[in-house]
Parts: structure tokens; C-alpha cells; sequence
């Protein structure tokens, strides 16, 4: 999915190189206006990557709560590469994290976390300058040449919208936890805060899928807080749904496809319902960028 940059403003661009075999080592980067093609970049060179480790220490409390010798460079939130002892290697999402050193998974990793498995950076960056994001476009494209540390190399490639405002979510993790809290309360009380983080991530990208699907960008739409009033709710519906929690009452797969109706139609409502779109990327508003509930403009010729 396309990522947002503000127009004229400075911006640092991120990668996490899934599908890797082995830890990334080192990264080029190549950011690329839209109609450059080849060798010819806007901004190049290299990405950075944390020299950073630390290692478990102790005996875990569970799969996902466990101790570490330093956690000066985790913070919540963030994605590291984590080696078991067990030879497992790959990357884990960080739901929480304290002053003395205790750290909460996500969720549990395949392999098995015991004393002395190590956690090292996993997360590159590039630095863009704002007169790298001086020209409002659509389309800029970011490819990132990783090699891993056995030498291995793949490449990743982003795509990036220059934009003069960005779209907000349509779900906060905020809002998950307090829909969680009222609906499933027993559940409620199991996960962490990094659970209702992704949770509303995934159904915030649903919403802007469906908007960019239905043929508008969504750094375009004049307010992006309608997509709060319905469309966010019934996207995450929709991800709690996927993850086996369903009212009382109801068929699973009858609530899921009616959640997806649901959110097709409040989408396809909030566009329409007085919302102001700016086609022209303009700024400004002009008559027929204000689109009305249920008409269609007809032009006799």
C-alpha cells in the first residue's frame, strides 16, 4: 500500500525486509521520482541499521514475557530479529516494554524462546531531505537492496504519494480496546496493547484499500474523520471477525459477509454525503468536487 509524504517536509522512509533468510546486514536505497527509470534517482545511498543486540536473560514467564540484558534500544511497537536457541531466526513484533528490562511479544514466536536467544535491530531507514519531497506527485518508488548476513541479497520496492495532507486512520488502537472491553470483555483481558495496535492497522488498511479501490486517492478526500463514523467500525468488525470473535448468536460466516457489505456501503456513503473531493489537487474548493447523497450529474451533449 502506498505510504503518504508530506509535500516540502523532511521524511525518514522505513523498511522491515521480511522474507529474509538471515538478519539484514546492510541496505542500499534508491528513491525514485515517478517518471525516473534505471540508475536515475532522486536520493540514493545507504540505509541504516541499528549495530544493536541484547540476549534473554533468565528463565522466561511464558513465550511472549521475558527478560533481556539491556532494553535501551526496544521500544513498543517496534519490529526485531530474534535467534532461538533452538535455531529459529526471524522477526517479532514488540508489544511492550519497562524500565527494568521486561519485554512483551506480540505473540509467540514458532520458535522456542529460552535464556541466551538474542534480539537485534531489524528496521532500516533512509533519510529524505524536504527538498526531496518538493514536487506533489503520485507514485515515487523506493527500492531497497538488502544483504542479510550470510551474503544473500534481495530487493524490496515501496511505492510513495507526496501529498499536502494525509489520510488519518480510520481506527485507533484506542478505539479497538474500548470496543474490545464493552464486546468481548473476557477477551479483553488476555491481549496487550501491541495486539489492539495491530488490530486497528490492519482494519485502518482495509479502509483506505477500499477507498483507493473505489477509484479515489485517499490523501484527496476533503475530511478523512467520516471513514470514523461507520466504515471504521464495520472494517474492524470485520479483523476481530477473522480472529474468531463473533457476537453470540450469530453465524460466523454470515456475520463476516455482512460486516463486508456493511463496510462497502459506509464507504461508498461517506464519499458521497457532502464530502469534498479534490480531484485537481488544488487546494481549494470548487463546485463540482462537492458531491451530494445519491445523485448522479447528467450532461446532455
Amino acid at each position: 500500500m502506498a505510504i503518504e509524504l508530506l509535500e516540502d517536509q523532511a521524511a525518514t522512509i522505513k523498511l522491515l525486509p521480511d522474507m529474509l533468510e538471515e538478519r539484514p546486514a546492510s541496505a542500499t536505497v534508491k528513491f525514485q521520482k515517478p517518471s525516473e527509470t534505471g540508475s536515475t534517482a532522486l536520493a540514493s545511498g545507504s540505509a541504516t541499521l541499528g549495530s544493536w543486540s541484547t540476549a534473554v536473560t533468565g528463565t522466561p514467564s511464558s513465550q511472549t514475557d521475558f527478560s533481556v540484558s539491556s532494553v535501551a534500544n526496544i521500544a513498543a511497537g517496534d519490529t526485531v530479529w530474534l535467534e532461538t536457541t533452538d535455531g529459529w531466526k526471524g522477526s517479532v513484533l514488540v508489544s511492550e516494554v519497562t524500565a527494568a528490562g521486561a519485554v512483551t511479544l506480540e505473540a509467540p514466536p514458532p520458535g522456542t524462546v529460552t535464556a541466551g536467544a538474542s534480539i537485534y535491530a531489524f528496521e532500516l531507514t533512509f533519510d529524505l531531505t524536504a527538498a526531496h519531497t518538493a514536487d506533489r506527485d503520485l507514485n515515487y518508488k523506493a527500492v531497497w537492496i538488502v544483504t542479510d548476513n550470510a551474503g544473500a541479497k534481495k530487493a524490496f520496492q515501496q511505492i510513495y504519494h507526496v501529498v499536502r495532507t494525509q489520510f488519518s486512520d480510520a481506527v485507533t488502537a484506542q478505539e479497538t480496546s474500548r470496543y474490545v472491553a464493552l464486546q468481548y470483555p473476557g477477551y479483553a483481558a488476555s491481549v496487550d496493547a501491541g495486539h489492539y495496535e495491530e488490530i486497528a492497522k490492519r482494519a485502518s488498511d482495509r479502509v483506505r484499500m477500499r477507498v483507493q479501490g473505489s477509484g479515489s486517492y485517499c490523501h484527496l478526500v476533503g475530511d478523512p474523520s467520516q471513514f470514523r463514523l461507520d466504515a471504521g467500525i464495520h472494517s474492524l468488525r470485520i479483523e476481530l471477525a477473522r480472529d474468531g470473535l463473533v457476537p453470540p448468536g450469530y453465524d460466523p460466516s454470515q456475520y463476516l459477509s455482512d460486516q463486508e457489505r456493511a463496510l462497502s456501503r459506509s464507504i461508498g456513503d461517506a464519499l458521497r454525503a457532502l464530502q469534498w473531493y479534490d480531484g485537481d489537487d488544488s487546494g481549494t474548493v470548487q463546485k463540482d468536487e462537492v458531491k451530494k447523497t445519491f445523485t448522479v450529474r447528467a450532461v446532455r451533449k
